[in-house]
């Protein structure tokens, strides 16, 4: 079994492009075998890649890479929610939980609770703002897992919010010697394993 997995390894490109952006481990996209990476992308002629965060979920745009795996992605329909002003898509807005991505909290809490920290007010009808901050009481909110870095333009005390931000994809050393040894970098029950390597 281990020496099929790493024959599947020799199928994985060090680096290759998707749309208009070059790519690297932890990325493979779907034209590779699945243990090349964590994050697969979805390639088109037409210089776009989108990319999904966990098996069979939603795809994303992906906007730019770096080579420190900071990539910036846009949710379109979240992002066509948020400029007309409402927050309902923002509430069932959700990324999975996993090691290999560092996540923040937002909060949604009704208009009469007023919190300290940087707000998103913007929100048209349903009586809530959504805010950026660490509470201590949080108990009359609603938490929501986002991305750790957003895209806000501030403006007074409040924010302009839209559904392009930034993730950092942390991949261990222990993952990345695994993949030298020709083995695979897999998630089980939210831990790292290497597999066949």
């Amino acid at each position: 079994m281990a020496e099929a997995r790493s024959t599947d390894l020799r199928y994985c490109a060090r680096s290759f492009s998707c749309g208009s952006l070059d790519f690297n481990f932890p990325f493979f996209n779907t034209t590779m075998p699945s243990r090349c990476g964590l994050f697969k992308l979805k390639c088109s002629d037409h210089q776009i890649s989108e990319i999904q965060l966990e098996k069979n979920g939603k795809w994303y745009k992906v906007n730019s890479v770096s080579q420190a795996n900071t990539i910036t992605i846009t949710d379109p329909r979240l992002n066509q929610s948020l400029a007309t002003g409402s927050c309902s898509d923002l509430s069932n807005f959700s990324l999975p939980d996993s090691p290999w991505l560092e996540l923040t909290t937002l909060y949604k809490c009704n208009n009469s609770t007023r919190k300290n920290g940087f707000t998103y007010a913007n929100c048209k009808g349903g009586g809530s703002n959504v805010y950026y901050s660490d509470f201590q009481d949080n108990s009359e909110c609603s938490a929501i897992k986002t991305p750790e870095i957003w895209d806000f333009s501030r403006n007074k005390n409040h924010s302009i919010l839209n559904a392009t931000f930034s993730l950092h994809i942390n991949v261990t050393r222990a993952c990345r010697s695994c993949r030298r040894r020709g083995g695979e970098c897999t998630m089980i029950k939210h831990k790292f394993r290497c597999v066949g390597g």
